[in-house]
């Protein structure tokens, strides 16, 4: 049970949805959208997570990603995007509900800080992969496309604080 519960966790909030061509508008309501899962995912967390790392973990996530959705919102504004739904935000915020309506179900509080870095981890290496494989190349707005490579280079900070904490709490 446990390990297809870490199985269905392990597809995270960001599926891997590639798209061809994406607008400045629709890269921009993908990362609002990723941001957004996150911070629900965090909150989540900050109320069931057993150990202090993980809760501060999650506080930190709540932190940054509500500063991206600020940033990216400042970007979107300042160059008149208009963030616009596509088949890969709808899918993400999808993916995203369920995989915090799974995470619910888990009453055990060590489950819980398992199966969350699990997703952590497995969210930030998709988030990068997205981000170097469609967002960034398809950004045409140099400020969007600047603001694309900060957000890389945080989750890739992300990515190795998650993989250190999931290897720690196991």
């Amino acid at each position: 049970m446990f390990k297809a519960l870490f199985a269905v966790l392990a597809l995270g909030a960001f599926v891997n949805v590639h798209a061809a061509t994406l607008t400045d508008k629709e890269i921009a309501k993908i990362l609002l959208t990723v941001n957004q899962g996150e911070i629900d995912a965090a909150q989540l967390a900050k109320k069931q997570a057993r150990t202090s790392e993980v809760k501060d973990f999650a506080n930190m996530m709540i932190d940054v990603h509500q500063q991206n959705i600020t940033e990216t919102t400042k970007v979107a504004d300042a160059n008149s995007i208009t963030p616009t739904d596509s088949a890969m935000s709808d899918s993400l915020k999808n993916e995203a509900e369920k995989s915090n309506k799974q995470l619910k179900t888990i009453s055990r509080p060590k489950m819980f800080d398992q199966a969350y870095m699990a997703e952590q981890v497995k969210m930030h290496e998709k988030a990068l992969a997205t981000l170097k494989n469609d967002l960034i190349p398809n950004a045409q707005n140099a400020e969007l496309k600047a603001h694309l490579e900060k957000t890389q280079v945080a989750v890739t900070d992300h990515l190795q604080h998650a993989r250190m904490l999931q290897t720690k709490i196991q």
